[in-house]
């Protein structure tokens, strides 16, 4: 539950040539993770790619952090390990609009990180699925370096997450990259190189959504064919009733502007759809990156009763 939000700059000691800023973005209570309070964090920064004449990919990186805390050498200082989940934005939304997903993803013990690159007319769907995989490779690295503030903080999981072409360029990233652990998309778009192509290389756990009044990346052209193409024994399709395309993530102009040329308006709130999403999303990623198998058994006893959703999958959570 948010309680508060402000703004303020911290001592990062171990960061060598980076200029660290820590933004306060929520204070949450009563954790399921630790007993004390939490706070979501934001390190901007720039990695480099090397191998892909030195590409340059701009980054926000959230982590939980104690509340109280400071001036810290390291992220994590009680040994506690963060599984890494990337999460790649939709076509021209900048990242900042998925508030939704890192707010309840972020205090629950997860470090996100959103690339801010291909924000332009004509990106590169290839490009974009590059950069997720050098982002989770690069924070594994900046995990076993005592010189960065992610020393020893980083679990050896990860998921490649993302909405619209964001959610099918994950799929790519998923197909060639074997270190990833778990894929979840919202309203993935067929990218190219095809994301319904790729879906068939892809054999770790899958979690798709899709919204019933989605007419940018409907669920007959996109999703399903998707869904049906994975290769994954477990895999799970929700489709969300009267849910839409934007309302995936957070207000978003850009988002909502294309979306009003295509003349469909959403059937339930974006408060709604949100909740709808949160409590699934949540339960899958604490089972597969965490070995939370409550939370496995919570999510099929949701999809059973929830009138607010139709779904298909194969391969249940819990036995």
């Amino acid at each position: 539950m948010s309680i508060g939000s402000n703004q303020g700059l911290v001592n990062f000691s171990r960061m060598g040539t980076y200029k660290i800023y820590l933004l306060i973005l929520s204070l949450f209570a009563g954790s399921s993770i630790l007993a004390q309070e939490r706070v979501s964090a934001k390190i901007p920064l720039v990695m480099t790619d090397t191998e892909r004449r030195g590409r340059s990919i701009p980054v926000d990186i959230y982590f939980p952090l104690e509340a109280g805390r400071t001036d810290i050498r390291y992220i994590s200082e009680n040994g506690e390990k963060y599984p890494v989940i990337c999460f790649a934005h939709g076509y021209i939304i900048n990242p900042d609009a998925y508030s939704n997903v890192r707010e309840s993803l972020v205090p629950e013990g997860y470090i996100m990180v959103f690339p801010r690159s291909e924000l332009r007319l004509f990106p590169s769907h290839k490009e974009l699925a590059l950069d997720i995989v050098f982002i989770i490779n690069e924070m594994e690295r900046m995990g076993n370096d005592e010189n960065s503030v992610f020393f020893n903080s980083i679990a050896p999981v990860s998921c490649a997450m993302g909405h619209s072409m964001g959610g099918g360029s994950a799929f790519v990233a998923a197909s060639i990259y074997p270190g990833i652990s778990s894929l979840v998309t919202l309203a993935p778009y067929d990218t190219r190189p095809s994301a319904i192509e790729a879906a068939t290389s892809v054999n770790v756990p899958s979690l798709i959504f899709t919204g019933e009044n989605d007419c940018v990346t409907s669920p007959e052209r996109y999703q399903i064919p998707m869904y049906d193409s994975l290769a994954s024994l477990t895999k799970c399709i929700i489709h969300i009733k009267g849910g839409n395309h934007c309302q995936m993530a957070g207000d978003n102009s850009m988002c909502r502007l294309g979306e009003s040329f295509k003349g469909c308006k959403p059937g339930i709130t974006m408060e709604e759809q949100h909740k709808i999403i949160n409590k699934y999303m949540v339960k899958w990623l604490n089972l597969h990156l965490k070995g939370d198998h409550e939370s496995g058994r919570l999510f099929d006893n949701h999809l059973i009763s929830d009138p607010a959703i139709d779904f298909s999958r194969s391969g249940k959570l819990t036995q």
